[in-house]
């Protein structure tokens, strides 16, 4: 977690007024009758009632508090089909007397409710905000901070950053401190022995701790922010933690290295794992601000070792950070589960107040072994239960030029699937657009000397800034002509999902606002020459994720 923005712009920001939509219908599409898009013309409109207003900046398939959030803080899965998310949070538009908040889950990371209390409270006496850190299950007790007869199981321990800065002191301060939870994670009460790690360091913050079990230990990836470092401490209580190792300064460093995650994830078609070191800068990223890198490599219980294979971005879009992979108990297995900020540290103290903060839809993290080394891959988790209904387009032929248009109810979240056969020389775009013109694209361009996979959010007008930039690309071969997209569309998110096979995979997450109007039609175009198909192509209109 950065305590201030780094990056800044001498212009004044700007962002257009809006207008709350009228009451709309829920996952109502509108099918257009053009004779370009025939294939489109037998299916009938929606009418399902939806008695909600909303607003076109709130949004709804993504967590977000109405205020500042930014990192996730402590994904856990204490037993299955639970979650709990907590994430860095204030009680104003902008990150200041941070603390931590949460939500939880009974269905997988689906739909969500909001704790009513801060997990751990901003405390006004000392000035000590709650930066960044993790939640382990501390099945066994190794803490001893549990008494069975008082503790609604799990038991629940986080470990974070306790900053302090002027006026209540006069030299800045990050240490490292736990707080257990007696009543199943909705609040957190701190340890009377707190700080458990102080290296006397202002910029020494984001802690991760997860259970190893080779070494029997807790081991915890904390950065030292400044100098590009994470260090490596283990533990077999959470309370008392011994120096094993570092690892950098290696890949981009940016101006601080933040949020490191070190993480056995599985390898697709075997039953191995491999080890991965998420690390966040800030700034630096190619893209401006703040972005993710990952390292592939080995891990003993003490030192990570990575190997020859050069460090990759998680996400080529503008607007995803601090991704952190949720613990489950001890010895328990299952997906790797994760979440990230949707956000940029460069600007998000300056968009549209309603859409300050919000975290990515979870996601199951894997390894591929391609023909180009192991990457890591990203999909997202099935909102199936979230599908209102359902536009099952099938095959599409799209001929030089050609488009075809879906109509969609205002406001109205949604995904959309397809397998797009794109071959050498040729370009495919889709645009999300408004009633006005406004658009995003989302595209693939197999030109010789491009090969990528692209978003731009270039024709939006709700919002000015010198640093908000406007197009983000991946180079992303297609060994076999075919790339499987799954796109997600909130009210001011667009996630893309892109998996080339043996290409490897893409991820984009971008935030867009729009001036006139929320996006209103998905159009799919073939930009260039020769002709481009689509199969499997599906389009579901999506509720929100809150229960009421």
């Amino acid at each position: 977690m950065t305590h201030r923005k780094i990056e800044s712009s001498d212009s004044t920001p700007k962002y257009a007024q809006h207008v709350p939509a009228e009451s709309e219908q829920n996952g109502a599409f509108e099918p257009s009758q053009s004779p370009r898009n025939p294939a489109l013309a037998r299916f009938p409109k929606r009418t399902e009632n939806r008695s909600t207003t909303v607003d076109q900046y709130v949004n709804q398939i993504h967590i977000t508090s109405g205020k500042w959030i930014n990192d996730p803080c402590g994904p856990v899965i204490p037993e299955e089909g639970r979650t709990i998310v907590y994430f860095q949070a204030a009680d104003n538009i902008i990150p200041e007397q941070v603390h931590w908040r949460g939500a939880s889950s009974r269905d997988g990371g689906i739909t969500w409710e909001r704790h009513s209390e801060p997990a751990i409270p901003y405390d006004a006496k000392t000035g000590t905000q709650a930066f960044t850190g993790t939640v382990v299950v501390d099945a066994s007790n190794t803490s001893g901070l549990f008494n069975d007869d008082e503790t609604t199981d799990p038991h629940l321990i986080a470990i974070y950053t306790a900053a302090r800065y002027a006026p209540h002191v006069s030299e800045p301060t990050q240490v490292q401190n736990i707080a257990y939870s007696t009543d199943g994670g909705k609040t957190y009460a701190q340890y009377e022995g707190n700080p458990v790690l102080d290296v006397s360091n202002p910029n020494f913050r984001d802690p991760q701790v997860f259970w190893h079990p080779g070494t029997q230990r807790w081991v915890m990836a904390v950065a030292l922010a400044n100098d590009h470092k994470v260090s490596i401490y283990s533990s077999e209580d959470l309370v008392q933690w011994t120096a094993e190792s570092s690892f950098g300064p290696e890949g981009t460093l940016g101006e601080a290295y933040e949020c490191p995650n070190l993480v056995q994830l599985p390898i697709e078609g075997s039953n191995e794992k491999q080890w991965v070191l998420l690390i966040s800068i800030n700034p630096g990223a190619p893209g401006g601000g703040s972005a993710t890198q990952y390292f592939t490599g080995s891990f003993d219980g003490k030192r990570f070792k990575s190997d020859e294979n050069p460090p990759r971005w998680l996400d080529f879009g503008k607007d995803s950070y601090a991704i952190q992979v949720a613990n489950r108990p001890p010895g328990e297995d299952g997906p790797a589960t994760a979440l990230a900020w949707v956000g940029n540290w460069q600007i998000n103290d300056k968009i549209p107040p309603e859409a300050r903060g919000a975290l990515s839809i979870p996601c199951h993290l894997s390894v591929r072994m391609t023909s180009k080394g192991p990457r890591v891959v990203q999909k997202p988790i099935s909102l199936k239960p979230l599908r209102s209904s359902t536009m099952d387009l099938g095959d599409i032929q799209l001929e030089h030029k050609q488009t075809t248009t879906l109509s969609l109810k205002d406001g109205t979240p949604f995904e959309f699937e397809a397998t797009v056969t794109v071959r050498p020389e040729q370009h495919m775009c889709f645009e999300l657009r408004n009633e006005h013109g406004e658009k995003i694209v989302i595209g693939y361009d197999a030109s010789k000397y491009r090969k990528q996979i692209y978003v731009s959010r270039a024709n939006t007008k709700g919002f000015e800034d010198p640093l908000y930039t406007s197009d983000g690309a991946a180079f992303l071969p297609l060994p076999d002509e075919h790339l499987k997209l799954h796109v997600f569309v909130d009210r001011t998110i667009v996630e893309v999902f892109a998996d080339a096979g043996d290409g490897g995979t893409e991820k984009a997450t971008f935030q867009y606002f729009m001036k006139d109007g929320p996006v209103s039609q998905l159009v799919a175009r073939s930009a260039g020459e020769g002709d481009v198909s689509l199969s499997n192509y599906r389009v579901h209109s999506l509720g929100s994720i809150w229960k009421s």
